[in-house]
């Protein structure tokens, strides 16, 4: 049963990750995604930071291991050994293993969109648990939690090169000296997110079309001369116009009398720049 607002289930998934919390803040904090938090009232903690510590832990921990246990492999290899290992299709495949999509707390955008079941906050939600474990408990279980899943990998990949595509590619060329390679750009577009792909439509709920409308508006009454982006991320996030001065009340107007009075606020920008906090 998933676990949509509270964490009424951690003690199921404390089983399935084989260990107990002294502090369940860490766990708390490990399956909470910024989505949830962006939807709800107050200060809520959530996983980007422990995301951070636990792929280095996540690092350090597997190039221990190959380190010590590959001593054949040259460093070239022993990288793409370990790029295999904490790749997102990996961690996304570890955390299916711990039925870890059960227990997040997702913002209402992110559930409609399917997140339980995306690889990127799978693999996110797992690096954000390890470094759960290791910020209660250390290094050791941290370690001992880490190598359950990657000794079973190392398993199904110990005769397999580690090379990919663009390196066997590379070699080929070298191999033949009178064959060239060239890359050319053969378009880019930043279309292809919401209005191609439609990845800030809810799958499922085609009515829910906010952001989309809200973006195509923007674009029409900018007409070329200023820009759009989705703030934050997809569904969850917020849409951002740069908008020409001279635009400025025109715009406000006119994207209100869609979207509702005070639906539009006007930022500004410091003449400083960013600002290092």
């Amino acid at each position: 049963m998933p676990c949509v607002n509270g964490f009424e289930n951690l003690s199921k998934l404390e089983e399935n990750l084989g260990y107990t919390f002294k502090n369940i803040h860490f766990l708390e904090v490990g399956v909470t995604h910024s989505s949830y938090a962006n939807e709800a009232r107050g200060h809520i903690e959530y996983n980007e930071r422990q995301e951070f510590l636990g792929d280095a832990v996540l690092s350090i921990i597997v190039s221990d291991y190959i380190f010590e246990n590959y001593t054949e492999l040259p460093e070239g290899e022993l990288t793409k050994l370990r790029a295999s290992l904490v790749c997102e299709k990996s961690l996304c495949e570890f955390s299916t293993e711990l039925h870890m999509g059960e227990f997040l707390r997702l913002g209402h955008g992110e559930e409609l969109m399917g997140g339980r079941e995306r690889p990127s906050i799978l693999a996110d939600a797992f690096e954000a648990v390890l470094a759960a474990i290791y910020l209660d408990g250390g290094i050791e279980p941290a370690t001992k939690f880490v190598l359950g899943f990657v000794k079973r990998s190392l398993a199904h990949v110990e005769n397999v090169p580690f090379k990919d595509y663009k390196t066997l590619l590379q070699e080929i060329i070298q191999k033949n000296p009178e064959e060239r390679l060239s890359y050319n750009l053969v378009g880019e577009s930043g279309q292809s997110s919401w209005e191609y792909l439609q990845n800030v439509i809810p799958a499922g709920y085609k009515e829910h079309q906010e952001v989309a409308v809200t973006i195509a508006a923007a674009k029409h009454f900018l007409g070329g001369k200023g820009a759009v982006r989705v703030h934050g991320g997809g569904f969850a996030g917020t849409v951002q116009a740069f908008v020409p001065v001279e635009l400025l009340a025109g715009f406000k107007a006119n994207m209100e009398a869609i979207l509702g009075e005070g639906r539009c606020h006007v930022l500004s920008i410091r003449p400083e720049g960013g600002a290092v906090l």
